[in-house]
């Protein structure tokens, strides 16, 4: 809808050292603070109506990630409305954390300038930013600082289609939780766990979407984390 800046509204959490991949659209905007296309005009003092942009980057994404933006559009100018894409891949290694997303380019467009007065034409080659509320989320690695050398942890087969073993070995009493945790951290499946030695568990999760979960088993105040993909 035209009051959405940014699409999809949510998006998973990024993890630390797992290759993500994903995109994001930016809707371009009606219409922008005149300041944003001429610097000696007090900000607030005027309003450009878009006519039309031309994309020249998005920038604001994660360290390790990279972004391309509006790759697949017939023409760079978008009209106001229309999406710019990002496309993000790589293996983020920043912190934790929010970073608002920024697209940049050149812009038409029209308005009643404070002493200029009505500009109707194309104001090209005038720069403009605009950052969007919208914030793409790194998560830490899940239970570095936890993970319970006792524990090893097994997926076959990885990748599957939603149906596979989970093999745990420890050399101690494991008296716990195994759950299931998609990319926004929401639980998929959870059940009670009680392994001495070594155990194979099959899990049958067919209705799973394509894409990355992680294993997490819960035991007596520490964690093992594995990541398992769905095709």
């Amino acid at each position: 809808t035209a009051t959405k800046k940014v699409y999809p509204d949510t998006l998973p959490c990024i993890q630390q050292s797992v290759a993500f991949s994903g995109v994001i659209s930016l809707q371009v905007p009606d219409s922008l603070d005149a300041n944003q296309f001429f610097s000696a005009i007090p900000a607030g003092t005027a309003t450009v109506h878009i006519d039309s942009i031309e994309v020249t980057g998005i920038t604001g994404e994660p360290a390790g990630i990279t972004s391309v933006s509006n790759p697949a559009v017939g023409t760079k100018w978008l009209k106001p409305g229309q999406y710019a894409c990002a496309i993000f891949t790589g293996t983020t290694t920043a912190s934790a954390g929010n970073y608002p997303l920024t697209i940049t380019g050149n812009g038409c467009g029209h308005a009643t300038f404070p002493v200029i007065g009505y500009k109707d034409s194309c104001l090209t080659n005038f720069s403009f930013s605009r950052v969007y509320p919208y914030s793409l989320k790194v998560c830490g690695t899940l239970g570095v600082s936890e993970i319970s050398e006792n524990i090893n942890l097994n997926i076959y087969p990885n990748p599957n289609q939603g149906n596979f073993t989970v093999t745990i070995s420890s050399a101690t009493h494991i008296n716990g939780t195994m759950s299931v945790l998609d990319q926004l951290g929401r639980e998929i499946n959870t059940q009670s766990l009680d392994v001495t030695g070594t155990k194979q568990i099959p899990l049958e999760l067919s209705n799973l979407s394509s894409g990355a979960y992680l294993l997490v088993i819960n035991a007596g105040g520490t964690r093992s984390v594995k990541q398992f993909i769905v095709k």
